[in-house]
């Protein structure tokens, strides 16, 4: 049998010009001419900006073998360094990123030099049941598996045992959150904290390529969940569940956990708090809206607007614009307004919490109206992902810019936003809207009525990146405009 090194030794022979059209997929073809190359994974989500999972799925898509953990040559001040690192308090994966070597790696030095990781102390404890070290949350309960019989429901346990010896476990999988309702995120601060300083440090412009912006950074992320609970109760089209109607669902909940549990499904999984909302929106139990990814957005507000200007959001959403104005380089004001009072009071919130209360002013107000005096052509940038008309379902509220009907939505709702925009922005400052081609469509006549100048077309790269029917990376356009 081939063994995993002689596999990737194959794996070193192939043409990537071949394998990897170019044009179609940059990003695959340059980790994996890089991978190709000798470098680490770690090397290639530092230089790309992807991430491990991006990197896994792009080699099985195009059939490639992984190195086998601990091929890279370390030299001993290496080795010692990961070791006081890992000591001093860093992560494994802070470590792999710093020093630009594997994580398994890592970890097989680790374990080498006799230094018991969190990792394994982790799956020691969950072997003999050791709950106060578990109460530590070393892990987040996010993705800590649930019990039963006192035993953890892993995908190794669960594949021990018949289907027929799962049902009753899908019971009580289905009882216990029956008991503690939906699982909202929900992280220690030291998780916050350390996800706000992951933003604040990385180099936004990591995030582009060519006209392609990646959206595979995590960065910011645990902070948008923790505190926007209601995108949970958000969807893409009103006549789909949202995250927790399917939950509350009990039908839907239940085909859920017998997915996850591969009762009805080919794979098995752990039986986690986070599995279950995964398994909710991959077993087509609900749909789920759109995230803008904040290092996306950091980079927007880093390359277009100016040193300690002011920022405009006029859709501000759950967050993560705002994310990515507040840990911008160029210390910027951040202003916004959205009429749902839930997005205005959570970013209120995650401001305070990130000790920047001072740098935004938020109303619970449409765009249509938001135009403060005291803001008037002082704005140099104006930027936002406002509603795709309908696409995404946030609120019955009648205050919805989709909730009129579409001639309103194009006629009133967006021509009287141009309006108070073009009134707040600069001469000479930047408009930038990420929305769909249709809709551009028909919102473009407003802004080329005002003298706006298309200056460029951004492209940003979906997390679900693949047309499966043309084998193409799924894209969707960020127009920037510049006000004459």
């Amino acid at each position: 049998m081939e063994t995993k090194l002689e596999k990737f030794e194959a794996s070193k022979n192939i043409d990537v010009d071949v394998l990897i059209n170019k044009e179609k997929d940059p990003v695959a073809y340059m980790v994996v001419s890089d991978y190709k190359a000798g470098k680490s994974k770690a090397e290639l989500m530092n230089k790309f900006g992807v991430s491990k999972r991006y990197i896994n799925n792009t080699f099985k898509k195009y059939d490639i073998s992984f190195r086998p953990a601990g091929q890279i040559p370390i030299d001993e001040a290496t080795t010692a360094k990961i070791i006081e690192k890992y000591k001093a308090g860093e992560t494994e994966n802070q470590i792999s990123i710093e020093l630009e070597v594997d994580d398994s790696t890592i970890s097989k030095i680790l374990k080498k030099a006799g230094v018991e990781t969190k990792n394994a102390k982790f799956k020691k404890a969950r072997e003999n049941m050791d709950n106060e070290y578990l109460d530590k949350k070393f892990y987040t309960k996010e993705v800590e598996p649930l019990t039963y019989d006192n035993q953890f429901i892993t995908e190794s346990y669960l594949s021990s045992l018949s289907k027929e010896e799962r049902e009753p476990i899908a019971e009580h999988v289905f009882n216990y959150f029956r008991e503690h309702g939906f699982p909202y995120p929900n992280y220690e601060e030291k998780e916050l904290r350390n996800d706000w300083d992951n933003l604040l440090r990385i180099d936004s412009s990591r995030a582009i390529k060519g006209n392609v912006l990646n959206g595979n950074f995590t960065c910011g992320l645990y902070l948008f969940k923790h505190f926007s609970h209601n995108f949970y109760q958000a969807k893409r089209k009103d006549k789909d569940h949202s995250y927790v109607e399917a939950f509350n669902n009990d039908q839907l909940l239940m085909k859920c956990i017998r997915n996850r549990m591969g009762i009805t499904y080919k794979e098995i999984f752990n039986i986690t708090p986070a599995m279950i909302k995964q398994g909710l929106r991959n077993s087509y139990c609900c749909s789920s809206c759109s995230i803008f990814n904040p290092t996306i957005a950091k980079y927007i507000y880093d390359t277009y607007a100016p040193a300690d200007g002011i920022v405009y959001d006029y859709s501000i959403g759950f967050g993560q614009r705002a994310l990515g104005a507040l840990s911008s380089g160029n210390h910027l004001t951040y202003i916004g307004c959205d009429p749902e009072e839930k997005c205005v009071e959570n970013l209120k919130t995650m401001a305070d919490f990130l000790g920047r209360s001072d740098k935004i002013h938020i109303e619970q107000i449409g765009s249509e109206t938001f135009c403060p005096k005291k803001y008037e052509g002082k704005v140099d940038l104006a930027f936002s992902s406002p509603p795709y008309f309908n696409l995404e379902y946030y609120s019955d509220s009648e205050n919805q810019a989709y909730a009129k009907g579409f001639d309103y939505f194009i006629n009133v709702y967006w021509k009287k936003t141009m309006d108070n925009i073009d009134k707040l922005l600069k001469s000479g400052g930047r408009f930038v809207l990420n929305i769909t081609e249709d809709l551009h469509r028909n919102m473009k006549a407003s802004i080329e009525s005002k003298g706006y100048v298309l200056e460029t077309t951004l492209e940003i790269q979906l997390s679900k990146n693949t047309n499966y029917k043309t084998k193409e990376n799924k894209t969707e356009p960020v127009y920037v405009y510049k006000k004459g």
